[in-house]
């Protein structure tokens, strides 16, 4: 392992260091993840604009020019900004001499152009033999572009999201990039422990076409045993009831009753016991069958009551239940973190400070000291000469040439 001079001995991936080639989302959120674990990762961004989502605002933290967006923000944190034109001679050899001192390198570039650029799979083994790569795409090795959006489309993921009547509907947040960001990591994660132990390190490969369509889970697996096309059930579910949002007096809950000891719990609740005897509701296999007469009976009632009031009744019954909030009453004013999340507050650019939803995973192996998302090429400088050795000179060489650029 290669070990940064400043990294905590405490934390999980302390000494392993991830040169992270990647922009917008599954890549960031991927190397964030180690990051948090304690890895060093090394951000190499082009020297003009620098990752794409450092202009997609606003909001931003401070100055619009700075490129310290919301979005770039909420995937960027505990890294270090180097800005590097890969499409120059002496910028690709820089990127190669990083990657020689670095155990991981993490790319989403386009089917072909690592080719383009040398620095596909084969040239970067050629830097450091043991290498872990690991590769992000769209499609696999099919070539084309694919945002989010257009792999919820393609996925099936919209035709499974929004009302039983309406149009496909695309997730609210960019759930493709996630899933495949955490996917990687968790690859990445296995590479480095087999590499501990065999001495080998191997080419990763994962795609948002392909996690996306492993997250259809239940749903995907339905349609490969009887061939039937999944239909949209708004906030319900295909396979439980009652599984989904119910409005109340003053707003609306989630009700999840998953089992015959859940459905008795509701039942008890809401007074109407009687449910209990009727065969048409006697397991859940019959709750679905039978899906419209139950929530006949069950509307009226929970429409009747408050939602503090039912949510509180429910949770001391053991079944599951909570209020859909928004986020100002989620997070609350001023925000603070609602139960199992973790709300850090990190500086960047200076004295600019700012809170953001920090690592999910509750484990002592997390680094102790988070910082904020950097400024494009914040660290050119500092790692150059830590990891590569160059001086002065030669860094103001290279910035002359448009190689490099430093914030």
């Amino acid at each position: 392992m290669t070990r940064r001079q400043d990294a905590g001995g405490g934390a999980a991936l302390a000494g392993v260091r991830v040169l992270d080639a990647t922009r917008v989302l599954a890549g960031p959120y991927c190397t964030m993840v180690l990051a948090d674990m304690g890895a060093d990762v090394v951000k190499v961004e082009r020297p003009v604009g620098g990752d794409d989502t450092r202009a997609w605002g606003p909001p931003y933290l401070g100055d619009p020019a700075d490129g310290l967006s919301a979005y770039f923000l909420a995937v960027n944190r505990n890294k270090r900004s180097v800005a590097i034109d890969l499409r120059s001679t002496r910028g690709r050899r820089l990127f190669l001499d990083l990657a020689a001192n670095s155990d991981v390198v993490v790319e989403n570039f386009a089917p072909g152009v690592a080719e383009r650029l040398g620095l596909d799979h084969a040239a970067l083994c050629a830097a450091r033999p043991d290498l872990v790569h690991c590769s992000i795409t769209a499609f696999g090795r099919k070539p084309g572009p694919g945002y989010d959006l257009v792999i919820q489309g393609m996925s099936g993921l919209m035709s499974l999201t929004g009302e039983p009547d309406g149009e496909p509907m695309k997730v609210g947040v960019a759930l493709t990039d996630v899933i495949a960001g955490l996917h990687a990591a968790s690859a990445i994660l296995a590479a480095v422990i087999s590499r501990q132990r065999t001495g080998q390190g191997q080419h990763l490969e994962v795609n948002l076409m392909g996690s996306t369509v492993a997250a259809l889970v239940n749903v995907a697996q339905a349609f490969l045993l009887n061939g039937h096309p999944p239909r949209r059930f708004g906030n319900a579910h295909p396979q439980i009831v009652p599984y989904e949002v119910y409005a109340a007096s003053d707003g609306y809950l989630t009700i999840g009753a998953g089992n015959d000891k859940l459905f008795t719990g509701l039942c008890t609740v809401l007074g109407c016991r009687e449910l209990l005897h009727d065969a048409r509701f006697g397991d859940n296999s019959a709750r679905v069958a039978n899906r419209a007469a139950l929530n006949a009976v069950l509307t009226p009632l929970i429409a009747a009551r408050a939602v503090a009031e039912l949510v509180g009744e429910l949770t001391a019954a053991g079944v599951p239940a909570g209020a859909v909030a928004d986020l100002p009453g989620m997070f609350g004013a001023p925000p603070a973190a609602p139960p199992g999340v973790n709300l850090l507050e990190l500086a960047a650019a200076g004295d600019k400070r700012y809170l953001s939803v920090g690592p999910v995973v509750e484990m002592p192996g997390l680094r102790g000291d988070p910082h904020g998302a950097p400024l494009l090429g914040q660290h050119t400088h500092e790692v150059l000469t830590e990891l590569l050795g160059l001086a002065a000179p030669q860094l103001t060489g290279l910035e002359r040439e448009g190689a490099i650029a430093s914030a």
